[in-house]
């Protein structure tokens, strides 16, 4: 699964999420981590992309996984398991 924004050109398009937005994206994210419970929040994107960020405790720690399932094309991705710290390196914000 490789994550883009709407700018971006990836030969991988059907296992790609694109966002417009990659600050509002990241605020749901770190959001997520901060609330109590394990939890999921799904999002659909234009190009008909389902997105569920799935949050929960492993091994005392808060952790995030991203699933993707691409309607249009019919393929799906999982992520492995991310820290916030990850997910902060990896947007650019540690």
């Amino acid at each position: 699964m490789v994550y883009s924004d709407v700018n971006s050109t990836s030969d991988l398009l059907e296992n790609t999420i694109h966002f417009s937005i990659k600050e509002t994206v990241y605020k749901i994210i770190m959001n997520g981590f901060d609330a109590d419970l394990a939890h999921q929040i799904i999002l659909k994107t234009a190009n008909d992309t389902i997105v569920k960020f799935e949050f929960r405790d492993v091994k005392g720690q808060r952790m995030l996984k991203i699933k993707q399932n691409n309607l249009a094309v019919n393929t799906f991705g999982t992520s492995t398991f991310f820290t916030k710290y990850e997910m902060q390196t990896l947007f650019g914000n540690p």
